[in-house]
């Protein structure tokens, strides 16, 4: 299942190279495509109904729906749960690319809607919400989607933690986030 599959295009790629193998599903909340419609937050599929879930580019657009999103993934997972998103950007040129592409402003007067994390927070939302990293890869030469704009991605493969896996910031880990302004005061970035 491909949540935030747009068109539904990863999909005719996986069928053309792997044929007879995959059966791909796709959902948005807009329905185009081979996606069908859903609100952004509930996954209206049986438990344990995928082999894999993933989340390609989508989830920096999900905002806070983002743990709502991933805890359902796991539900509906039988295996997986696969996310590949851009990282914080670094720098105020890679933060003027990420937070004006496509999606994350609307109209230029209304605020920004994305919310770009860093490997660390990712981590730590992951074992939030019970998902237990079992690979995990920064792929920023993946693809880029402008010339100009090369930010730090990341790739992670996800099952479902047990309570013994639960790996949680200390205190002073969480302590040591620093809040930065950038220049041009797009977003705060955790450091």
């Amino acid at each position: 299942l491909d949540v935030g599959g747009g068109y539904g295009v990863k999909g005719d790629n996986i069928e053309k190279w792997n044929p007879h193998k995959f059966k791909y599903s796709c959902i948005d909340v807009t329905a185009q495509g081979r996606c069908t419609e859903f609100n952004g937050e509930k996954i209206h599929h049986k438990d344990k109904s995928f082999d894999v879930v993933t989340f390609v580019y989508s989830l920096h657009h999900a905002g806070d729906a983002s743990f709502e999103l991933l805890r359902e993934a796991k539900r509906v997972a039988k295996k997986y749960v696969v996310v590949l998103d851009d990282l914080t950007g670094e720098t105020d040129h890679t933060l003027n690319f990420q937070f004006g592409h496509g999606g994350c402003q609307f109209k230029e007067d209304e605020p920004r809607v994305c919310m770009f994390r860093s490997d660390r927070e990712w981590r730590e939302i992951f074992g939030n919400v019970g998902l237990r990293v079992q690979y995990a890869a920064d792929l920023k030469e993946l693809f880029h989607c402008e010339e100009n704009y090369k930010i730090k991605r990341g790739f992670y493969v996800l099952e479902p933690a047990h309570p013994k896996d639960f790996q949680f910031l200390s205190a002073d880990e969480q302590r040591s986030f620093r809040v930065t302004q950038p220049a041009n005061a797009l977003a705060p970035v955790l450091s």
